[in-house]
């Protein structure tokens, strides 16, 4: 079976890619979720003015590889970021990745909880994902083990990003109700 979820795009935020820079598994990201892109905010400013070299290099690497390609807002895009006045917490990339995959009738690879609970309940219901559920929808396909979400979980928290619950712990109960179900 196949958890990946389906759509037409997905648009990468900056939480995301630098997540899975830091856990060393690009390739299957690009494996994994076909029609990748960055909103050209995130990919020239985000991931290349403010970065860290590393980042930067692995940014770079993508695009010119054509493995992540890249996308930009329209006036249109523009006017509705203006009229929806978000907080200035939500940053441009959240929601310039929103703005696309609504376009695009894609989804959305990000990180940012808080953009999430801000920009859903006022755009509609849109197909996010964050490092959490691509890891487990990866192990639920059995592209990585439960024993390397033990190491991805270890490598974030060490990186100062705590996954909402434990990644093997989750995985085993979802396979646990799944294994119920049949």
């Amino acid at each position: 079976m196949n958890s990946t979820p389906r759509c037409n795009a997905w648009m990468l935020d900056t939480s995301t890619f630098i997540h899975v820079v830091m856990i060393g598994r690009i390739s299957l990201l690009c494996s994994l979720r076909k029609q990748l892109y960055f909103p050209e905010y995130v990919y020239r400013y985000e991931l290349g003015v403010e970065a860290k070299e590393k980042t930067r290099y692995e940014a770079e690497k993508c695009v010119n590889e054509n493995r992540i390609a890249i996308q930009q807002l329209t006036l249109s895009d523009l006017e509705k970021i203006a009229q929806l006045n978000p907080p200035r917490r939500i940053g441009l990339g959240e929601i310039a990745c929103v703005m696309l995959a609504i376009r695009h009738a894609g989804g959305v690879l990000c990180d940012d909880r808080r953009a999430k609970n801000w920009l859903v309940p006022r755009l509609g219901e849109i197909l996010w994902e964050s490092i959490e559920e691509f890891l487990l929808s990866a192990a639920e396909d059995w592209h990585i083990s439960e024993y390397q979400l033990d190491e991805f979980d270890q490598i974030l928290l060490n990186n100062r990003y705590t996954c909402s619950f434990r990644l093997r712990e989750e995985h085993l109960v979802r396979m646990h109700n799944k294994f119920l179900q049949t």
